[in-house]
């Protein structure tokens, strides 16, 4: 009986996942809050938000995406954990980049990490997006909810040995 009742509630889990679906957040150069800039080289950029935002020096890179030729959006669909900070850069355009604030987006709320980011309406024409990333800081609670889901299922094929 406690085998049924396992069985019933993993099933549940995975049509509650199934049914909640993902929910795309569209960012685009209206989008709030953010900031720009006219450097054109990565070294020059990070040094202008490490003297501009508090703590951005201590973030960690956590995804970087190399742009199709001439992309003026892009989808982001891969689930990244702790991220706060969103750059789109091209270099060729005047602003020469834009940093979102994905706790904070305007609209749309937080960014859970998890749902589709897409970018949209970015230097339409030629060179348009030529990178994206994504820093933040990853969580430690990820690592923890592995860990405890691993000591879980120990504990359950001790349980029906």
């Amino acid at each position: 009986m406690k085998k049924a009742g396992l069985i019933i509630v993993c099933v549940m889990f995975m049509v509650f996942g199934v049914l909640t679906g993902a929910n795309a957040v569209t960012v685009t150069p209206s989008t709030t809050p953010q900031w720009t800039g006219l450097e054109n080289n990565m070294p020059d950029i990070l040094s202008k938000l490490n003297s501009t935002i508090s703590g951005f020096s201590d973030l960690k890179l956590l995804l970087e995406v190399q742009a199709p030729d001439e992309a003026s959006g892009l989808t982001i669909s891969n689930d990244i954990a702790g991220a706060e900070y969103l750059l789109v850069k091209d270099g060729k355009h005047d602003p020469a980049w834009y940093l979102f604030d994905l706790q904070n987006l305007n609209p749309g709320g937080a960014w859970n990490g998890t749902d589709p980011l897409v970018l949209s309406g970015f230097w339409p024409g030629p060179g348009a997006i030529s990178n994206v990333r994504v820093y933040g800081a990853p969580e430690p609670t990820s690592l923890l909810l592995i860990g405890l889901g691993l000591v879980g299922v120990a504990g359950l094929r001790r349980v029906f040995r």
